[in-house]
């Protein structure tokens, strides 16, 4: 088959991600992260150990913790877009596939993304937390 066939026959499709996004999950985390930006920064520990996987505890605290321990998680600081931007950032996008590993107990996709980005000592710790904002969030939306 000629190039020129070759292009043509595939301009017309457009890339698709991999996963379809959330975007009223990645809005409520966003919202929160907004909320929690002039908040002081908790430490993800301390965060696991005051946090228990009691359901009074509700999906906006999770969701704060979390996201106040993202940068400590990550050593820098996550880049959210403002609530209700159309387009995501790569920590957006991956906070989300994280969050979906957990949610259809994909173990070895949670491992792998999780094994990437967050240092050794703190992955314990992070799956915790992102485990009870995926299990609150379940309990929410039910």
């Amino acid at each position: 088959m000629p190039a020129a066939q070759f292009q043509s026959r595939f301009a017309d499709t457009a890339p698709q991600s991999a996963a379809p996004i959330d975007w009223v999950r990645l809005n409520d985390i966003r919202i929160q992260y907004a909320r929690s930006r002039c908040a002081p920064r908790l430490d993800l520990f301390r965060a696991c150990t005051m946090i228990t996987p009691d359901p009074a505890v509700g999906l906006e605290i999770c969701t704060d913790a979390l996201v106040r321990c993202l940068g400590q998680a990550l050593n820098r600081m996550p880049v959210f877009y403002r609530p209700g931007a159309t387009t995501f950032s790569f920590d957006e996008a991956w906070l989300l596939r994280v969050l979906a590993a957990v949610q259809y107990d994909d173990h070895d996709s949670l491992t792998f993304l999780v094994a990437r980005r967050v240092s050794p000592p703190q992955r314990r710790a992070f799956v915790r937390l992102v485990r009870l904002v995926a299990q609150n969030w379940n309990n929410d939306r039910v």
